[in-house]
């Protein structure tokens, strides 16, 4: 991403303007699929990109998505499929908007597919395709092509979810993406793997819960803080408490050059740090950052 400042006039307060701000926004992960062999849940958005020309003054407010709980066990009146992620946003004098990912899908008296989201859910059997993603914050869920009494796995930031590659094992969670925001390379946003009869699923990288291939066991949850999705759950008929793995929440960076002074006002749950030539402020939870 460009750190190239765009003109050189300084302000009291010491700002070079205007200058660029680089964001990462992270939406929540959704939950894994339930029921019989779901489907892992898809990773939440992540747009990257830059806010060209701020200036001081401007003001942001951030929003946090929470993670979808996973797919509740096979029975009549429990939601099979894993809930969807909530969105981040940005707004203010800028904004963007990631967008939750779409719940795992499960089979009950038929297959379902995942939904759509950020990234997709996973699909339970392989005759319907995953739920879909959404261009520039994540991919598809996987689907179409795997073998039946398996879960695919959930679409990531970085690639689609995994279809089952034998009968027996599920589909691997989509990979998230990289991202050296911090200063560090980073991995977000990775989707969860499905479930199976035997052969264990993994998430993706980026926090992805891993799918179950033992009976009555839930999915794995996704890690807190990555958007990433929650691994499918392996059920059967009056299966007991276990249910999908719960998606992880969301998560928001923003970075600009330290020839520039640090924020006026920052509240919120984040936090604060300084590589090489940046400011970079973290946001667990919901918040405010003025310039």
């Amino acid at each position: 991403m460009s750190t190239v400042m765009q003109a050189t006039f300084m302000n009291q307060r010491g700002f070079i303007l205007p200058f660029n701000v680089e964001y990462v926004v992270v939406a929540g992960g959704a939950g894994g699929g339930g029921g019989y062999y779901g489907g892992g849940g898809g990773a939440g958005g992540m747009p990257v990109g830059t806010f060209s020309e701020v200036k001081k003054g401007d003001d942001f407010t951030i929003a946090i998505g929470g993670g979808g709980i996973g797919g509740q066990r096979y029975n009549n009146s429990a939601p099979f499929r894993g809930v969807s992620g909530s969105n981040s946003a940005i707004s203010g004098d800028a904004s963007v908007t990631a967008t939750g990912g779409g719940g795992g899908g499960c089979f009950k008296t038929h297959y379902q597919t995942g939904y759509n989201g950020g990234s997709g859910g996973g699909c339970s059997n392989g005759l319907l395709a995953g739920g879909t993603g959404i261009s520039g914050q994540g991919h598809a869920g996987g689907g179409l092509g795997s073998y039946d009494n398996t879960g695919a796995g959930g679409g990531g930031a970085g690639a689609v979810g995994g279809v089952a590659p034998t009968s027996n094992t599920g589909g691997a969670g989509g990979a998230g993406k990289s991202t050296s925001i911090t200063g560090s390379a980073i991995v977000l946003a990775g989707g969860g793997g499905g479930a199976s009869q035997s052969g264990s699923a993994s998430g993706g990288s980026g926090g992805g819960g891993n799918g179950t291939s033992t009976f009555h066991h839930r999915g794995g949850n996704a890690t807190i803080r990555t958007g990433g999705g929650g691994g499918g759950h392996r059920g059967g008929n009056n299966t007991p408490t276990p249910n999908g793995g719960n998606g992880g929440s969301g998560i928001v960076y923003l970075r600009y050059p330290d020839s520039n002074p640090q924020a006026a006002y920052v509240s919120g749950s984040g936090n604060y740090s300084n590589p090489t030539g940046y400011h970079v402020y973290r946001f667990n939870g919901s918040g405010q950052i003025t310039f």
